[in-house]
Order: C-alpha cells, then sequence, then structure tokens
C-alpha cells in the first residue's frame, strides 16, 4: 500500500466519521419541546417521556410512555 492510498483512506475515514457527527447532531434537533403557560415552564423530552419543570426544578417521569416509533 502507497503512501497515497494510506492518506486517502485516513482522509475518507476522516470524512465519513465527521459527516456521521453532523448525522448525529441533526437527530438532536426536535427531541426536546418547550411550552410555557402563565404559571409554569416546561420542556419535553420527547425520546423518553420525562418532562422538566424549570419552576420548580423537578423531573416528572411518565412510567408507561411508548414511543410512536
Amino acid at each position: 500500500m502507497t503512501k497515497y492510498e494510506k492518506i486517502k483512506i485516513g482522509l475518507l475515514g476522516l470524512f465519513m466519521i465527521g459527516f456521521l457527527f453532523c448525522l448525529y447532531d441533526y437527530s438532536q434537533n426536535g427531541r426536546y419541546i418547550s411550552s410555557e403557560t402563565e404559571f409554569t415552564r416546561n420542556i419535553i423530552d420527547t425520546r423518553t417521556g420525562d418532562v422538566y419543570r424549570l419552576i420548580s426544578e423537578e423531573k416528572i417521569k411518565i412510567e408507561n410512555f411508548k414511543s410512536k416509533r
């Protein structure tokens, strides 16, 4: 294997790692949904079903959460 082929494989590997990292970051978008009402501010984790209440700083766990996927 020549030096050129090693460099080509290394650059291809770095490009693939960067591409997969970008896809992972893209998949995290939309995971957390913020909802604000007059009295409460909540953040909902759509992947696990957890609800975080920001005013009282507590986490509400939904036991029988089922994803639509």
